[in-house]
């Protein structure tokens, strides 16, 4: 009986570590955003491409936690309105500016990287990192308490916002 008592006593607590999996899964990808934004900016055409090799790492790096975090949505129960909010405010206050400061520094690099010949690999970095982020804000949404479904699409239509002005600058 001591065992079963001591499972159930765990099982709180399991909720409370999965919570603090998603909080630190977005933690990473807000720091992994920031991470490829710093590569793009210091980035010059004169390194040319095998300079460009960092951004294109940082860029997988990104989306492999974007996916993490998408998966590790995707096992997590129902959030409460509380840990809901706490879920917007890093998207809201990090992660939302973050993206589109990101996409801005990869458009003042648009030329930069028409002369050095990665534009393709540049629009389809963008294109993914666009379909992860989708499918991690649905897998978020999913888990998300109905009272809270608004704030949570709200967020998702404004990240895929900026992804599709950046689809559509690149395209140009």
């Amino acid at each position: 009986m001591l065992a079963a008592k001591s499972v159930l006593l765990c099982l709180p607590f399991a909720a409370a570590v999965e919570f603090a999996q998603l909080i630190l899964d977005c933690v990473t990808v807000d720091q992994n955003i920031q991470t490829l934004t710093y590569a793009v900016g210091n980035w010059s055409e004169s390194q040319g491409i095998l300079g460009a090799i960092p951004i294109l790492q940082d860029e997988q790096t990104l989306d492999q936690s974007i996916n993490t975090a998408t998966s590790d949505c995707l096992q997590s129960p129902q959030l409460t309105s509380d840990q809901t909010a706490n879920m917007a405010a890093l998207i809201e206050n990090y992660i939302i500016p973050d993206t589109a400061t990101l996409l801005a520094a990869m458009e003042a690099k648009k030329q930069d990287f028409i002369d050095v010949g990665v534009l393709p690999t540049v629009q389809n970095s963008i294109n993914s990192l666009r379909t992860d982020q989708a499918s991690c804000s649905s897998a978020l949404l999913a888990i998300t308490p109905a009272a809270n479904q608004q704030q949570g699409i709200n967020d998702a239509n404004t990240i895929d916002g900026y992804f599709a002005e950046a689809v559509a600058y690149f395209s140009s």
